[in-house]
């Protein structure tokens, strides 16, 4: 089952970070490598008991977001 309550603080973490002073380029790049990063650690935690319906619904509510991760659609089980 996905954690909404996960999801939804990593989404609020990522508004935050929106609202940040001006920084240099090399500081904006680390800082993406650094989300991406979260976002895969996060996608391979919850990847142990997603199913590939779950990814369909996350990829159709933010396909920006987790897309990405749609050629593990045919590796997840379709139910539990």
């Amino acid at each position: 089952m996905i954690d909404e309550q996960k999801i939804a603080e990593y989404t609020d973490a990522i508004e935050s970070e929106a609202r940040v002073k001006v920084m240099s380029q090399e500081q904006h790049y680390y800082r993406s490598v650094k989300r991406l990063a979260e976002q895969d650690a996060l996608f391979l935690e919850m990847s142990i008991d997603m199913t590939s319906d779950e990814l369909r619904r996350l990829i159709a509510i933010r396909p920006q977001l987790w897309g990405r991760y749609s050629n593990w659609l045919d590796k997840l089980p379709a139910q539990k």
